[in-house]
């Protein structure tokens, strides 16, 4: 699949090559939580997928996944990446906005662009968490379709929510 082979590229930045990394995973807070339950789903006639993660982490790696995060629109600005082929890859990671959200909230737009058999293929892919002390709900969405940004925002909108009603002993609707 062109997009697994793309995230498994080499990036000439050593914090792009931890956001693909990070993206392939789910885990876009990088540390090892210490509790997470993870749900993916794919869009077949899209070539997307969406995963969805709820994990916990001690306050500090929460927080300096947060951080982290906030760097790649600067670092990540422009980057190249060698896919197992070899096939090269530019891309671009940007900051999107998301709605407000547990206690810190961040996200960013990664695409990049190649070549597949003589075609210009694009991956699309968002990546957002919101931090609620320290747990996290984290999100990756997009494909080759592209990345639905309104998606992104209900889950990181909805996901805290759900999150803060449970930490604070209630039961989420739906």
């Amino acid at each position: 699949m062109v997009m697994d082979a793309l995230l498994r590229s080499k990036a000439d930045k050593a914090d792009c090559q931890t956001l693909l990394e990070r993206l392939r995973s789910g885990n876009l807070i990088g540390a090892t939580p210490t509790a997470k339950a993870t749900e993916a789903f794919t869009e077949p006639s899209r070539n997307a997928r969406m995963t969805y993660q709820v994990a916990a982490f001690s306050q500090a790696d929460a927080v300096k996944g947060m951080a982290w995060l906030k760097t790649l629109p600067n670092v990540c600005d422009g980057f190249t990446a060698v896919d197992p082929s070899g096939n090269k890859a530019i891309a671009q990671v940007v900051q999107t906005s998301l709605p407000k959200a547990g206690d810190d909230r961040f996200g960013v737009r990664m695409s990049m662009v190649t070549t597949v058999q003589g075609l210009k293929t694009t991956l699309a892919l968002e990546a957002a968490a919101a931090r609620i002390g320290p747990n996290a709900v984290s999100v990756t969405n997009g494909g080759l379709g592209g990345a639905g940004h309104a998606d992104t925002r209900q889950a990181i909108q909805s996901g805290a929510q759900r999150l803060q009603k449970v930490l604070a002993g209630q039961t989420p609707q739906g």
